[in-house]
């Protein structure tokens, strides 16, 4: 278990992993309490942050409203669900967002 942690969401306290059997672990913060369940992700789910604005703008070719999508391997791309258009993948729905709404056009 070396990956990075973030600080704890709540309090910004800096957060301890603990294994357990065969790859379960748990991420928790010892300032607040606060803890995620035992799981073979708590890392991952530990890290991952909610998004801040889920608001997309209108598609610039056909001005339908897109949908924000998450691949099986993690990344996020916007998709206009009446034309298809699509924007290229991110490694975080922030990301995604932010560049979709912040092209040049529309």
């Amino acid at each position: 278990m070396t990956d990075e942690l973030k600080p704890c969401p709540f309090c910004g306290g800096e957060a301890e992993v603990k294994t357990g059997e065969a790859s379960l672990a748990m991420v928790s913060c010892p300032s607040c309490g606060t803890h995620t369940l035992w799981s073979e992700t708590a890392i991952t789910k530990w890290n991952k942050r909610t998004r801040k604005d889920t608001s997309l703008k209108p598609c610039p070719i056909c001005g339908n409203i897109p949908k924000l999508v998450e691949t099986c391997e993690g990344f996020f791309y916007v998709q206009c669900i009446h034309c298809g258009m699509t924007s290229r993948l991110w490694t975080s729905a922030d990301d995604a967002i932010s560049a979709w709404n912040s092209r040049s056009c529309g």
